[in-house]
């Protein structure tokens, strides 16, 4: 895991979690001081893209006391394993999984998904099962 810490006292980490045998890799931005956190917000890209064709200011919700992650649904950029609907919401929710293991503060079941076109239904789908997940924002135009 690679760790970095900005002036604004964020801290950037590549992390890794294993859902069903695939590697998945993400980026997590957070703020230095997890006490203050308000919750923890995932970003789902869309199908036949990947984290970093967005222009998401992960940074701007460190800033703002959220912990932030980014990750590559499977079979896109080095992510391993086959693409199903199924398998992206079971992965979304394994994701939310690690979080709350790797990171204790109070607010840590504040979850909120954010999706975009397919990921969009993949943060719907993954709503349904989980109960941890309270609020999203879904686009579904490119």
């Amino acid at each position: 895991m690679e760790t970095s810490k900005n002036n604004d006292q964020i801290i950037f980490e590549r992390v890794e979690f294993l859902c069903d045998k695939s590697l998945f890799k993400g980026k997590v931005y957070r703020p230095a001081d997890l006490h203050n956190c308000k919750g923890i917000v995932i970003f789902t890209h869309g199908l036949g893209y990947c984290d970093r064709q967005y222009k998401i200011d992960r940074e701007y919700f460190a800033r703002n006391n959220y912990l932030m992650l980014t990750y590559n649904l499977r079979g896109h950029a080095g992510t391993p394993g086959k693409w199903t609907l199924q398998n992206s919401a079971d992965d979304l929710i394994e994701g939310i999984n690690f979080l709350t293991r790797k990171y204790d503060f109070r607010n840590k079941e504040r979850i909120c998904v954010i999706g975009h076109s397919t990921g969009a239904l993949i943060t719907l789908l993954a709503s349904l099962k989980d109960r941890r997940i309270k609020f999203g924002s879904i686009v579904t135009i490119v």
